[in-house]
């Protein structure tokens, strides 16, 4: 999930999963998966900053607990 910012300052918290497109036409349009399009503050850049730093934060929460130790390793 990721915080952007609509054109009157309100907060919006988007599935970052749901985004289809997003366009830079003065305005950043976020199109997402169901259709619906969302106008925000935010630049492209921005917005696709956000979702990698979202996309990594996730990836490693989900690889943590599965570190690797010589015990873990076998040999073939």
């Amino acid at each position: 999930m990721i915080e952007l910012n609509r054109l009157d300052n309100t907060k919006i918290i988007l599935n970052s999963d749901q985004i289809e497109s997003i366009e830079q036409t003065p305005d950043t349009v976020i199109t997402l998966s169901n259709g619906k399009k969302i106008v925000v503050r935010d630049n492209a850049s921005a917005v696709l900053k956000k979702i990698i730093e979202y996309d990594l934060s996730t990836t490693k929460a989900k690889l943590k607990p599965f570190r690797l130790s010589e015990k873990s390793i076998v040999n073939i």
